[in-house]
């Protein structure tokens, strides 16, 4: 494949410390290692005099101004918060197809890959008008899948983006309705490709010295852990594990909820915890780098990802019980009380009686904890497969693009 100038959009800020799953870093950094030449346009807020150009890792990363910006709109709120969000995004779309065309002319780019449903209209609308390909790229329809008709209307950005046309739609598979919902939005489906995120399959070791690494956060060497890990949002429902833990206690002293992640709903949670009289066995390590991340599912007795697909992976492959809320079609990934227990949103109110009978049979929590780890063995890819997989796809999208032009 030759050397290919891509050209992206996101709405994400480019963190040179990565967290989480770091795929779209190590995406584009196996984009340069494969030669091509990476353009990665981005918001910056604020300060007008940011709008500037650097590198960082072979990424030229290009920034343009917004006067104010924050790339999880959710959390502005309701309310005024929510007016504010809008505004953002229309702002975004006026000042962002600007850059993008600029960089475009200046460039002159083989493909243009757009991100999230504030990139791809821009992406769409350059890519068209300079006649080259284009990749919409998604990250899941988690919130759409629980919408109704009138939030659906409301929040109406997702669906807008996925009408625009793509030469190639890259959408991340998070255990919800993707693909009706997609179809529904009218995305051809020759065009499509739902992936599933990448993960470390190495990362489970069962050798681990448990017992150190929990002196070494401030818990008892003997105690039982819930683990949450998931960025503290109101979406991701941590707060239904606080208040499941006065209970959970009552029964079993010898447990804590060990929360990893970092969010707007911090401070709730620690007044949530401290209400219910289990401040001190609640601990939050706020965020961690993902190379860390396998030393507390090393520690998990159960692994509460209740709206988090790649905490639900990483759990699995940690051959740990994990505890997941059905998001419409999460049984592709887990079977209830075989790889994993799957919940309803009624169950969410009382979640001590899920934990509770998890923690009552070490034998049974072990044995799902078997099962889920060969599932997620032989079904999931690695970091390394997953990006290869994208990669592959924008190559192949720019030879098809050219090819049907020579003929």
């Amino acid at each position: 494949m030759r050397k290919l100038k891509i050209l992206e959009i996101a709405q994400n800020v480019w963190r040179k410390e990565v967290s989480g799953m770091p795929t779209i870093y190590l995406t584009r950094k196996e984009l340069i290692r494969r030669g091509h030449d990476v353009h990665y346009t981005i918001p910056s807020a604020g300060d007008m005099y940011d709008e500037h150009e650097e590198e960082h890792e072979g990424v030229k990363i290009h920034k343009f101004w917004m006067p104010f910006y924050d790339d999880r709109p959710e959390q502005f709120g309701e309310g005024a918060g929510f007016v504010l969000a809008k505004m953002q995004y229309f702002i975004f779309q006026f000042l962002g197809a600007f850059k993008l065309s600029r960089l475009a002319k200046k460039i002159d780019p083989d493909i243009i890959y757009s991100h999230g449903p504030y990139g791809i209209p821009i992406g769409s609308f350059v890519a068209r008008l300079r006649d080259i390909p284009n990749v919409s790229r998604t990250y899941g329809h988690v919130l759409y899948s629980t919408y109704s008709p009138f939030r659906r209307f409301l929040n109406f950005e997702l669906p807008y983006a996925m009408k625009h046309p793509a030469a190639l739609y890259i959408i991340g598979d998070d255990g919800t309705k993707v693909k009706s919902l997609s179809e529904e939005w009218g995305v051809p489906g020759h065009k499509a490709h739902y992936l599933v995120d990448g993960h470390d399959k190495d990362a489970y070791d069962p050798s681990f010295d448990a017992e150190n690494f929990k002196r070494e956060i401030g818990i008892p060497p003997d105690s039982r852990v819930i683990l949450s890990m998931a960025s503290l949002t109101k979406l991701k429902r941590t707060e239904d594990v606080v208040r499941a833990m006065p209970d959970v206690l009552k029964r079993y002293g010898d447990v804590y909820h060990v929360v990893v992640g970092h969010g707007p709903e911090r401070e709730n949670l620690e007044r949530l915890a401290q209400s219910l009289g289990v401040g001190e066995r609640v601990r939050f390590m706020g965020r961690v780098p993902h190379s860390e991340v396998h030393r507390f599912f090393n520690i998990a007795d159960i692994v509460a990802a209740i709206w988090s697909i790649g905490p639900l992976f990483e759990g699995m492959l940690s051959e740990k019980c994990v505890v997941t809320l059905d998001l419409g079609e999460t049984d592709r990934f887990v079977k209830n009380m075989e790889t994993g227990v799957l919940i309803e949103y009624p169950d969410l109110e009382r979640l001590q009686d899920v934990f509770i009978p998890l923690l009552d049979d070490d034998e049974l929590r072990k044995r799902i904890g078997k099962n889920a780890r060969q599932w997620a063995v032989e079904n999931l890819d690695t970091i390394e497969e997953r990006i290869s997989k994208e990669i592959d796809l924008i190559e192949w999208t720019v030879e098809q693009w050219e090819r049907t032009e020579r003929s």
